[in-house]
């Protein structure tokens, strides 16, 4: 049996053949997940307008989800070297 890929995985794939409503589908099911660059490819897609209408200000929202979620994984990591 074959690995099982990631949503995050399977959007790069879409994304990178060009189908960017797959991807962006898939996207958002491994931003659910928590996976921060899911959450910062979403906004540059809604910044570049790929498989969405364009919207700056959806695409800042997004890149700060991902800021937020490095931040949490950030301090988690520390707490751990105490």
């Amino acid at each position: 049996m074959g690995e099982e890929r990631t949503p995050y995985e399977i959007g790069k794939e879409h994304y990178k053949k060009r189908e960017f409503p797959e991807a962006l589908r898939w996207y958002k099911k491994a931003a659910a997940q928590g996976h921060a660059g899911a959450m910062s490819d979403i906004g540059y897609m809604y910044q570049a307008g790929r498989g969405v209408e364009r919207d700056v200000i959806e695409g800042m929202g997004w890149f700060m989800k991902a800021v937020e979620t490095r931040r949490k994984e950030i301090v988690v990591s520390f707490e751990g070297t105490e």
